[in-house]
Order: structure tokens, then sequence, then C-alpha cells
């Protein structure tokens, strides 16, 4: 309710009601807007219309108040597509096997609710993965420091001896173990990254099993997460590029789906490790939209780590699975807000692979379709904006938007596609209060040419009347 007061009356009632009365105040020696042909006021609309998705695309970067306003209509409109369809398949028709294993209120409260998860912990998750031929296995636990925060414990010292094992055991045998950094904001403003477990040790080098990543997702101004980051710039004796894990399980994902075998699939990620760190490197860093289900439309299996040692499970009960091991009880502080509620961060990541593997990036609608799209949007909005007051405007509006808009953006959506929803709203932000000053410039140009030449002919009476003055 609030971001629909805050778009409604704020954003768009406010705003278009002062420079509607603006454009009229200017206009009314010009114009009797009553008096206009109805078929004068559409063409006024038409070249109103037309001459905003002309010139806003030509200010993007100039004015900030314009990029605000299209970035929000935007993310406004993607937001209702994305709450509208959390519940139907992501789609994408790829085999993509994609789990989660938790731990959930009861399995955090038979440990004591420790605050830091008990690396003893973490390696027994980490182990059952691996035991059941999972092909990689994301650990989104904070390793930046001991559970102990100083002294290290025996857990810590026997997590960082059974992960120097995983690293070095053979390719074929074991799934690659995707560790995150722990990235922090560096004096001169860059970000470093950290882990005990990195320090004189064989593991910070990507050379064997274990692999280290980043995991930031990028929050907008309103604090939600709608888009992850493919890689992350840090800090250390020279400027390094840190892949994100959703990067490098959905890499391992495709590769394995190409039938690659484990060693093959990790060299493979390696080399894309390798690449990231050159000068040109194979993908620009903009954030990536998410494209946000619930778990089981995604495809995303969740189990907590309790219920599963519990059962018989079949000896490859993971095979081909990327598993992402992560907290999701009530007390982690790895929770977040996105456009379909409060989120968990292992759950983040599991949707951001689930986007990547299934779809690609999101991408907008381009070529004849978009088009097609304007110049019917050119259409319908002039013939709209022929309606009494802002009001009904609206009203006319949102009804079309729910008939034939949502509908479109939907179906595009489920293929990947996005619809760009600026313009409509930019439309009756600008457009609409604007007719009344294209009528009186365009369609009255003999009125407007005789008013110029009596203010002419007025300013040449007077100058004349002051140079006789003076000379008398």
């Amino acid at each position: 309710m609030r971001r629909f007061f805050k778009l409604f009356i704020i954003r768009l009632l406010l705003p278009v009601s002062l420079l509607r009365w603006l454009c009229l105040k200017l206009s009314q020696d010009f114009l009797d807007s009553d008096s206009v042909p109805l078929m004068k006021k559409w063409i006024g609309g038409l070249i109103a219309c037309s001459t905003v998705l002309l010139i806003i695309p030509l200010l993007s970067g100039r004015f900030t108040l314009v990029d605000n306003m299209v970035e929000d209509s935007r993310i406004w409109m993607s937001d209702v597509v994305i709450a509208a369809c959390k519940d139907d398949p992501l789609g994408g028709g790829k085999d993509l096997k994609l789990s989660i294993l938790s731990v959930d209120d009861s399995l955090h409260q038979s440990w004591g609710e420790p605050y830091i998860t008990p690396r003893q912990k973490i390696a027994e998750m980490i182990r059952f993965a691996a035991e059941y031929h999972a092909a990689a296995v994301v650990v989104d636990f904070d390793l930046s420091r001991s559970e102990a925060w100083g002294t290290r414990t025996e857990g810590d010292k026997g997590l960082k001896r059974y992960l120097e094992q995983l690293d070095q055991a053979p390719a074929e045998q074991m799934p690659a173990i995707i560790l995150l950094h722990d990235l922090r904001q560096a004096a001169d403003g860059g970000k470093t990254a950290s882990s005990y477990l990195r320090s004189d040790s064989s593991l910070a080098d990507n050379r064997g099993n274990i692999f280290w990543a980043s995991s930031t997702f990028p929050q907008e101004d309103d604090q939600l997460i709608r888009r992850f980051n493919y890689f992350e710039q840090v800090n250390w004796d020279k400027q390094r590029n840190i892949p994100s894990a959703m990067l490098l399980a959905t890499e391992m994902a495709k590769h394995m789906q190409h039938g690659l075998s484990l060693a093959k699939s990790k060299q493979e990620i390696r080399n894309l490790i390798h690449s990231m760190q050159s000068e040109s490197l194979p993908m620009d860093n903009q954030a990536m939209p998410i494209m946000l289900h619930e778990n089981h439309a995604s495809g995303i299996e969740v189990k907590p780590y309790f219920q599963l040692t519990d059962k018989k499970l079949s000896p490859r009960y993971y095979e081909g699975h990327i598993v992402l091991i992560g907290s999701m009880h009530s007390l982690t502080m790895d929770k977040h807000q996105t456009a379909i509620g409060d989120k968990f961060g292992v759950e983040l990541m599991a949707h951001a692979i689930a986007t990547m593997v299934q779809h690609g990036e999101l991408k907008p609608l381009e070529g004849w379709p978009v088009i097609a799209y304007t110049l019917v949007l050119l259409v319908v909005m002039s013939l709209i904006l022929l309606l009494p007051g802002i009001v009904s405007i609206l009203i006319v509006s949102a009804t079309c938007a729910l008939l034939i808009f949502f509908p479109l953006s939907i179906y595009l959506y489920h293929h990947g596609l996005t619809l760009d929803a600026a313009p409509p709203i930019l439309l009756i932000e600008i457009a609409e209060p604007i007719i009344p000053f294209i009528l009186m410039f365009v369609l009255n140009v003999s009125l407007i040419r005789e008013k110029l030449q009596e203010a002419v002919e007025h300013m040449k009476f007077e100058w004349s009347g002051r140079e006789k003055e003076s000379d008398q």
C-alpha cells in the first residue's frame, strides 16, 4: 500500500496536476482547449506521446530526475509481474537438479542455537552431500573467522584438514566445493576478502576441488534484493575479480548437462576464473535480475539435513545435483527482503542459479516486436489521453494494463523476456500535461504568429515613442 501511495499519489497525481496547471496557464492566451476539435486533440496527444518517447532515451544518464522516474517505473512493474508469477513453473525446459540442504529451526536448536555454525557440523554436511555424489556443493556459511571468534578450535582445525583432503582427492571422485569469501569494505573504498581457511593452506589457489567465490547481492534503495553480480572486485596485492558462487555453480551445471565429466567441468571452471583476471573480461558486471519464484515452482528441493540423515537414501541420491548448504532458521541474519517476501540467502543463491541455467540473462524485448509494441502504445495512449481529468486517465490506463499489458508481460517473463513498463507510465506523467502546450505550438501556428507580430509591433511602437521623447 505504501508503494502504491508513493507511485500513484506522489509520483503521478501531484506532478501531473502541477505540470498540467502550468501548461494550461502558459497556453491559455493562445488556446481554448474546450473548443479544440476531437481530431485535433488526438493529433496533439499523438505528437505529445511521440515527443516523450523520443526525448526520454536521449535524456537517459543526463538528468537524475528522468533516470529515477524511468527506473522506478520499471522496478514497480517488474515487482508486480514477479509477484503474480511466483507460483508458476520457472520454465526453461532444462534438466536442472538443484537442492538445498538446510539448517532449520529444529536442527539449530538441537545444536544449542550457536551464533556461528559449528565447523564440525559444516564438515558433516559437506561429507554427506559428497558421499551421495553431488556434482557441486555450495557452502553458504561465513568462514572468515573461527567459531570461537579468535582462538582456533578443534572444530576449525578439523574442517580445514577435511577440506584439504577433499581438495587433494581425485577430481572424478569429489564434487566441486564452492566456499565463500567474506567481502569487506577496505580503507580505500574497495573490497577485501579474508578467511582463516586460506592462511598457510593450499586451499587458496583454486587448483584442486575447492573453489573460492563471492555471494553478494546488491541492495536496491528500498532495501529489496532483485539482482546478483557475476563477480566482485577485490583488492589484495593487486585488484582481482572474484566470481560469484552463483556463476560457478551455473557453469558447473551447464557443463554437466553437456556431458562433461567432473574433472573436465572443474577444469572449465578454472579456465573461467583465470579469464576473469585478464583485462578483457568475458562478461561485464552489470547486476543480473533474479527470476524469483517459490522454491517448488523453480524446481528447488529443500530438505532439512536432520530429516535426510534419518532416512535410507539411494547411494546416488544427489548424483548430478548442485547442492547448496545454508541456514534457514529463524535466528539467522542471512535473510533478505524480496518482491515476493523474505528469502534466506541460500534460497536467493539457488534462484539465481535456476535463472541462469533455465533462461540465462533476462533480456528485454527487441526487434520488430518492440516496434509493434511502441506503435500500439502510441495509438492507445493518445486515445486514452483524450479523456477528461487525470483520474479517469489513470483508471482506464489501469484497466488496459490489467487486460493487456500484464498478461503480455507475464507471458514474456515465462520465456525469459521483459517488457519495458516505463513508457506507458511516463506518457501519463509527461505527455498528458503537455498536450495543451503541444496543441498551442503545433495546431495554432497562425494564431501564435499573429500574437508574436502584435507583440513585436507593440515593442516597436513603445521604442519609437521613447526615441521621440529623447529627441525632444
